[in-house]
């Protein structure tokens, strides 16, 4: 009966000494790092071209993962009605996957959730009113990075813009959804 005590305490000690350090997701010697990155987004609006400008910032976990944010909003003029321009933008979070960092030229995906609004305002009253939604976008992007230097780097790459359903003055979630190219300039620590 001795053997039985003393075998369970021993396999409790042995248990107890194995389980010292915290279990984690992520462990050992990881490197960390970020970035900011301006970026130029052309693509098809209300029918018509249009370009997205906006800027992005990310932390990078040992070179493969990244988590961030970013903000986009149309810099060209696109008309929605005789004496109107479309109004149009979303921001939200980022994370994605980048493949073989180390390399010159490696592949980068991700995916941005975000919130927007879109609307119009009349060029020809000066009260400067406008009409407005709010949306919610999901857009998922595969991109080619090119490692200029050490602390920067350039981006080129194609995503697609999905909205939630909506309808507002001549303006539907169909004009705004759709393909866009990307065109970035990322400075940081990769």
């Amino acid at each position: 009966m001795r053997w039985i005590v003393y075998s369970i305490l021993s396999l409790m000690i042995s248990i107890t000494a194995s389980g010292q350090g915290t279990q984690t997701l992520i462990s050992g010697d990881i490197d960390h790092g970020g970035y900011g990155a301006f970026l130029v987004k052309p693509t098809s609006i209300h029918g018509s071209a249009g370009v997205l400008t906006g800027g992005r910032g990310a932390w990078i976990i040992d070179h493969t993962i990244y988590l961030g944010g970013g903000g986009i909003g149309l810099a060209s003029d696109v008309n929605t009605a005789p004496d109107s321009l479309l109004d149009f933008g979303y921001g939200g979070i980022m994370a994605g996957y980048i493949h073989n960092s180390n390399e010159v030229v490696h592949l980068k995906g991700g995916v941005m959730f975000a919130a927007g609004s879109a609307g119009q305002h009349h060029t020809r009253f000066d009260d400067g009113e406008e009409d407005a939604v709010d949306f919610y976008v999901l857009e998922p992007e595969v991109n080619v990075q090119v490692n200029v230097t050490e602390h920067f780097r350039v981006m080129t790459g194609i995503s697609y813009r999905l909205l939630t359903d909506f309808s507002h003055l001549g303006i539907s979630d169909g004009d705004l959804r759709g393909f866009s190219g990307t065109l970035a300039l990322q400075f940081g620590a990769f």
